[in-house]
């Protein structure tokens, strides 16, 4: 009996770079679960291919080992959560709005990712990140362009009187300073959210200028959801 037609070449080539693309998104989502519910140090690359049904060789044929493993988990969501900054950024229209938009964003971001804003908050509130991690270049780019961005943005308001005074970077981390704030709390008790509009309303006290600064129609934020 003949043998079938074989495949072209570059048609086996393709098939290899998708299962090899496959695997590797498979180990990064099982190492972001791993290293959200037991930090940096406690993970082990054991856990991770178990998790991910690979064995520990399989995972070392990907990354060097656990540090290679942590910072590419963080450039993926890194990478995508500046896409996000700089379309909402890019889009034109009122700064105080496209700050709005950014804390939406960014708060949108984390609860879509249970697994990385676990990490990202073990990270930031007890510095679990190991020290070569925080001075990464990749890592340190994603930080400072996202501030960037933003404080861009806020002086775009201040230029146009919508936003209130002071350093465009300091206000930046500020508004970062918020949605990380918030996004802990909701890690602790995830009843304590706030309707949306409310958060809206919260950013907008928080860094408009004049009649968006007064305390006069302001919402209960005691109340919590309706």
């Amino acid at each position: 009996m003949a043998a079938g037609p074989k495949d072209p070449p570059g048609r086996r080539e393709a098939r290899r770079v998708q299962l090899q693309e496959l695997a590797r998104t498979q180990l990064l989502d099982a190492a972001e679960t791993v290293l959200g519910d037991k930090g940096v140090h406690a993970a082990t690359i054991k856990e991770i291919a178990e998790l991910a049904e690979y064995s520990v060789g399989s995972v070392y044929s990907f990354f060097e080992g656990k540090d290679d493993l942590v910072l590419a988990v963080l450039a993926r969501r890194g990478d995508e959560m500046l896409d996000g900054i700089r379309r909402i950024v890019g889009a034109g229209g009122e700064p105080l709005d496209r700050i709005v938009a950014l804390a939406r964003f960014e708060l949108g971001f984390f609860r879509e990712r249970p697994a990385f804003a676990r990490l990202y908050l073990r990270s930031s509130a007890v510095g679990d990140l190991l020290p070569d991690f925080a001075r990464d270049a990749g890592v340190l780019d994603h930080y400072h362009e996202a501030m960037a961005r933003t404080a861009g943005v806020l002086a775009e308001g201040q230029a146009s009187g919508t936003v209130c005074d002071g350093p465009p970077m300091l206000l930046a981390r500020v508004l970062s300073g918020i949605v990380t704030a918030y996004q802990a709390v909701l890690a602790d008790d995830p009843a304590l959210a706030l309707p949306d509009t409310h958060l809206d309303e919260l950013v907008r006290r928080t860094f408009g200028r004049g009649s968006a600064g007064t305390t006069s129609d302001r919402p209960n934020l005691e109340k919590g959801p309706a």
